[in-house]
């Protein structure tokens, strides 16, 4: 059992295409807006299987990755203080259409 699954299923995150690196697993309290948050850092990366605009099958690397974006997602209470999971999305490129998207979580988000 990894640590991502550990820290995935006691945040109750179903999605396993998050993965919270060993570099990372010191949880820094940051302050924001006067509020004291404990700061989770994880990555969401997986291979596509189509692309999210023309349907184009991923094969002989049609689709490649090409950069990530940074989403804050708020977790609620955990050890009664308030916490964020600052996600690093993969972003993708469709050679086919030439355009691009982020990598979706189980959510949509």
């Amino acid at each position: 059992m990894t640590y991502s699954h550990i820290i995935r299923n006691s945040l109750n995150i179903k999605d396993e295409n998050i993965i919270f690196d060993i570099n990372d697993y010191l949880c820094p309290e940051e302050t924001i807006k006067d509020t004291n948050y404990i700061v989770y850092q994880g990555t969401l990366t997986y291979k596509p299987k189509a692309c999210h605009h023309c349907g184009a099958v991923n094969q002989d690397y049609s689709i490649t990755k090409h950069g990530t974006k940074i989403s804050t997602i708020k977790l609620g209470n955990i050890l009664f203080k308030p916490a964020l999971l600052r996600l690093r999305k993969q972003r993708y490129m469709c050679h086919e259409c030439g355009r691009t998207f982020y990598g979706k979580n189980i959510s949509g988000e």
